[in-house]
């Protein structure tokens, strides 16, 4: 399976279900093309600088990440940039561009060699 058919298998699996149960079959389906330290899912807060963590689940020994209803800044931000151009930030590997995001270079302090940061859609919206 290639990254492709992971990337639409976990976006089924998102859609079908509650994130609570979603994220362990979403890590389950990526995991058959690229290891997987973590995966997390921010909704935008209407008004607010910030997106909200709503789920994260992550592999044994993966960086740590923020708890359900951590803030996260759009500003300087990865997430900022999705959210704010509705386009994906892929990084495989990391690379100095992908660094200048603050959560993309925390995490490849933390041992990440690759980053994915997928925008949220329904319908026209981006919600995260």
């Amino acid at each position: 399976m290639n990254l492709s058919e992971c990337l639409e298998q976990a976006a089924l699996a998102l859609a079908s279900e509650d994130f609570q149960h979603s994220l362990p079959k979403i890590v389950a389906h990526c995991e058959q093309c690229l290891p997987v330290f973590r995966i997390g899912i921010a909704v935008i807060e209407p008004g607010q600088p910030f997106l909200r963590v709503v789920d994260t689940f992550g592999a044994p020994g993966g960086p740590a990440a923020s708890g359900v209803g951590a803030r996260m800044p759009l500003e300087g931000t990865a997430n900022g940039e999705v959210c704010r151009t509705g386009r994906s930030v892929i990084a495989m590997p990391i690379d100095a561009a992908a660094e200048s995001f603050m959560e993309v270079s925390r995490l490849k302090l933390a041992g990440a060699r690759a980053y994915l940061c997928l925008p949220l859609i329904y319908g026209d919206e981006t919600l995260g």
